[in-house]
Parts: C-alpha cells; sequence; structure tokens
C-alpha cells in the first residue's frame, strides 16, 4: 500500500484503500504507466472519432469520387503502377474533376484540360498552390524542389532566380549547344536498328548537362546519365501520391528517425543528390568551358 501511495505521490483516501487492499489486480491497475496508457488511448479513439466525423461532412461538399473506407479514405486503392491510366478510368466514371481521400489528404483532382485551365489559369490565386509533400518535398529534397514548393516568397525567389537563365532573350545564346546536339540527334536516326527514345533521352541529357555543367554527353551511357536517372526514379518514387503514408499523415514526419523509415530513405536519396550535383558543379568550375 504504500509503494502504491508514494507512486502516486499523494496519499489515498480511505475508501480507495479498502478496495485496493481486497485486490491485488487492482493494484497494478492504478499504477501511472496505465493511467498514461489508458489516456493515450482514449484520445486516440476520441481523435479517429472526429476525423471520421470530420470526413463525412467533409465529403457532402467534394466532387464525386471512389468509395472511401473511414480513416483511410482511398489510400487502399492508390495506383502503385501506371498511376494515369487508373485516374482517366475515374476520370471517366466520376467526371473531370474528382476527389480523392488519401488519410487526412483531400485530393481533387483534374481530368481534362478544359478543366485545369478553368481552374489553375482563370483561378490561379485560388488553386494553382501546391499541397504539402512530406516525402518527396521535404524528406528528400529539404524544401528546395521548386516543383514541389506552396506559392509563397520562397517559391518566387526561385522563379525569378530560373528566368535569369531561361528567359526568351538569354535563351538565345543556348542556340549553338542546341544546334549541335540536334545534328548529332539526327544522324544517329540514321542508323539502323536505332533506338529512337535512347537517341531523345542522349540529346536532352546533353543539351541540359552542357548548359548546366559545361560538359557534352556524347554517347548516351555516360555516368552522369545513369546518375541522372537514378535521380529521376527516386524522385518519382519519393513523390508519387498514394505511397507514402507519411504523406496522408503529415503528423507522424516528427517520429524518431528509427521509427520512421522514410526519413532515413530520404536522407540516404538526398545525400545521393547532393553529392552528385556538387561532384558535377566541381567538374564544372575546374574547366575552362564552363559558361
Amino acid at each position: 500500500m504504500d509503494s502504491l501511495e508514494s507512486a502516486f505521490g499523494f496519499p489515498l483516501p480511505p475508501s480507495l484503500k479498502g478496495y485496493v487492499s481486497h485486490s491485488s489486480s487492482s493494484i497494478t491497475m492504478f499504477t501511472p504507466r496505465a493511467l498514461v496508457a489508458a489516456s493515450a488511448v482514449i484520445l486516440l479513439f476520441l481523435w479517429l472519432g472526429r476525423l471520421v466525423l470530420s470526413s463525412s461532412r467533409l465529403r457532402r461538399r467534394l466532387p464525386p469520387g471512389p468509395p472511401r473506407l473511414p480513416i483511410i479514405g482511398n489510400l487502399h486503392q492508390a495506383p502503385q503502377v501506371y498511376p494515369w491510366r487508373v485516374y482517366q478510368e475515374w476520370t471517366k466514371q466520376y467526371g473531370p474533376v474528382f476527389s480523392l481521400q488519401y488519410g487526412m489528404n483531400t485530393i481533387i483532382m483534374l481530368g481534362t484540360y478544359q478543366a485545369a485551365h478553368d481552374l489553375l489559369n482563370k483561378r490561379s490565386h485560388i488553386y494553382s498552390s501546391r499541397p504539402r509533400a512530406v516525402m518527396g518535398g521535404e524528406c528528400l529534397s529539404r524544401g528546395l524542389r521548386t516543383l514541389l514548393m506552396p506559392y509563397g516568397q520562397q517559391w518566387r525567389n526561385h522563379q525569378r532566380l530560373q528566368a535569369s537563365y531561361l528567359n526568351v532573350r538569354v535563351s538565345q545564346s543556348y542556340r549553338c549547344v542546341q544546334d549541335l546536339e540536334s545534328k548529332q540527334l539526327l544522324y544517329e536516326f540514321l542508323s539502323p536498328g536505332v533506338d529512337f527514345v535512347d537517341r531523345y533521352h542522349r540529346y536532352s541529357s546533353s543539351v541540359i548537362f552542357a548548359l548546366a555543367y559545361g560538359r557534352r554527353l556524347p554517347v548516351g551511357d555516360e555516368p552522369e546519365i545513369q546518375a541522372i536517372d537514378e535521380v529521376m526514379k527516386n524522385f518519382l518514387y519519393a513523390a508519387r501520391v498514394g505511397t507514402w503514408l507519411v504523406d496522408a499523415v503529415p503528423v507522424l514526419n516528427y517520429l524518431p528517425k528509427f521509427l520512421a523509415p522514410w526519413r532515413r530513405l530520404g536522407d540516404r536519396l538526398h545525400k545521393l543528390e547532393s553529392t552528385l550535383c556538387i561532384d558535377n558543379m566541381t567538374k564544372g568550375l575546374n574547366s575552362a568551358s564552363w559558361n
């Protein structure tokens, strides 16, 4: 009894002392750890109940979409292979504007050009920002990938930086690089049994690499191209909608790394991508041909 009172930090009432003295199992139930666990379970159920209730209310105001399950919504239906084909079928079934629920995230899908033009062009100040992408935007890209940034000052700064070397006037100076790569592309098309997709891939990679780092990729199987392909594959995997539970429940990203394998993967992929960029930049700075 004394140990029980010391565990709680205050004396027990006489009536409670009489109860616990007749039942050793009751003493176990009244430990602080058990109370904390019970409180956590109760709070979890209250939160889940509130989530289900708010989801049902929100659903009434949303465009139509595939049937959902409680809590997870459409996570079990998220396409993992050729997702555009699944979205196309849903567009035919539910219309050009339909909704999906991936955990706590509501996603509005636009299945036609007209729907995208009406909402993202005519009403861009309302609809053209980007949703939070925890895995692809934060864990992998550290919030520095323009493609996944929400509208704001940081996005505008990135846009100004890109416009400084992608505007119409400056891009005229890139014509000599494009002309050289285009001539090689046409020559390669004349080869018997040529793989057109592979040659287009070499052409675009070489143009971008020459402009960014001052080096051409004339063959198409250079380590740099293989590294670019690896980076793109990793990014598409990390940014794919419906793949990561943390994208549906962003609060999970606050878990420590030993409980969050996606954070460890994001760190590894970010290091791989950063190392590639720094190495290429260093080689470019040491090259006399870097523009």
